[in-house]
């Protein structure tokens, strides 16, 4: 199959796919988590809400921003290094049909990241840190489980949010986007000129990562235990793509020597 051939069914393939994620995850938008009850003195649930430190715009921002930064830079570079290579049968530049690939396969990894994390949310109906704050439920006494929860609160959208705390959003596609950068950085740009500079990329964006997930526990919207779960996905997701796509299936056409 030609070039143009492999890219058409690359290109199919990835509508495809995105539209298979982006179904449920509009779907999910409609759909009330679980409902889970609580405990009228538990403690966990009882601190003050506090407005978000990092947006989720500017952390899906990073997460998606990142790696597409570090790939447009290194591949240009990869190509001039080796004379910006054309393909034979097409005669287009190797390095736009690799950004393109590259383009697509990031894209649909980071929205499927998301959705992931949204199903959990949604599956499980774990209440925030700031509950009883966002609820006001006019049952909470006693100390016994109460099953429902009758919320006074009026802002019937804070209340559905302050249902979905595990896992947290923010940090598996900062997690993601760190990761992401930092295994890209170290297979696609293995003779840098100078090693400590790829060194301290990898170590910015993780750093950046890092401090996105601290704030959801320092603005009461996440416990610890939610950033973890959430961080490791974003890891666990982008090592299984850099290892399926990189390693066992390199999707490059052209490899530096």
């Amino acid at each position: 199959m030609s070039i143009v051939g492999k890219l058409a069914a690359f290109t199919v393939g990835e509508i495809i796919l995105l539209i298979l994620i982006a179904v449920p995850t509009i779907v999910l938008q409609f759909t009330a988590p679980f409902q889970s009850g609580f405990f009228p003195n538990d403690t966990a649930i009882a601190y003050p809400q506090r407005p978000n430190t990092v947006s989720m715009v500017w952390a899906a921002f990073f997460g998606l921003g990142a790696p597409l930064l570090a790939i447009f830079i290194i591949e240009i570079y990869n190509s001039y290094h080796d004379g910006f290579p054309r393909d034979s049968s097409t005669n287009i530049p190797v390095v736009i049909i690799q950004l393109y690939k590259l383009l697509g396969l990031v894209v649909f990894s980071f929205a499927a990241v998301l959705l992931i994390v949204q199903v959990g949310k949604e599956s499980i109906g774990s209440l925030r840190p700031f509950f009883l704050e966002a609820c006001k439920p006019s049952n909470n006494i006693g100390k016994d489980y109460q099953a429902v929860i009758n919320c006074s609160a009026d802002n019937a959208r804070m209340i559905e949010e302050a249902r979905m705390s595990f896992p947290s959003g923010h940090s598996s596609a900062s997690a993601w986007g760190a990761a992401m950068t930092a295994f890209y950085l170290q297979i696609r740009f293995p003779k840098c000129p100078v090693p400590m500079i790829k060194a301290f990329f990898q170590i910015s964006v993780t750093t950046i990562a890092y401090y996105i997930c601290l704030t959801r526990i320092q603005d009461n919207w996440h416990r610890p235990i939610d950033v973890i779960v959430g961080s490791l996905l974003g890891v666990a997701s982008a090592a299984m793509i850099v290892r399926l796509f990189f390693v066992v299936v390199p999707i490059f056409l052209y490899t530096r020597s």
